[in-house]
Formats: structure tokens, sequence, C-alpha cells
């Protein structure tokens, strides 16, 4: 459940200000929970398809100072050992 939230919260961040939602558009992100990190990937492609684009820089969770981070074709947000930081709730 608390997974869920956190993917809840990095997309809703991220689609808000964008004038192309993209409901219905499928976006293949990847969910790592173990017992000391959430994990959420997801293509940088889809955000960079906006019109505007988004850019990692312009993403956080719901703690503005949690940003995630672009590696390879992916951006990437993370939350170890702590699962409250960044202000994730259940």
């Amino acid at each position: 459940m608390l997974f869920a939230a956190f993917l809840t919260v990095s997309l809703l961040t991220s689609l808000t200000p964008a004038k192309d939602t993209g409901i219905g558009e499928e976006i293949n992100e990847t969910i790592i929970c173990t017992k000391d990190l959430i994990e959420v990937e997801i293509p940088s492609k889809f955000f960079l398809s906006k019109n505007p684009p988004i850019l990692i820089s312009d993403l956080h969770l719901n703690d503005p100072e949690c940003h995630g981070t672009e590696t390879g074709s992916f951006y990437v947000f993370s939350i170890k050992t702590n699962f409250a930081d960044c202000g994730t709730r259940m």
C-alpha cells in the first residue's frame, strides 16, 4: 500500500502542470519495494514527450526537497529506510 501512495504522489506532482495529462497513456513504471527501500523508475520519455516537456528538475514528491534523479533513460524516485520521509503517507 505504501508503494502505491509513493507512485501516486510522484505522478500527480508531475502531471498537474502539464497541458497534456496523458490520461490513458501507458507509463510502464517499475516499482521496487524492500524492507529498506521504495523506488519507482519511470521512463523519462513519458515526461519528455509532454508539451511542454517535463524535466526531472520539475518533479518532486510531497516534500519539495525530495527530487528524483535521472539514471540512463529513467526518472528514479527513492525513499530509503524511513518511509515517512518526503511526506509519504499510507
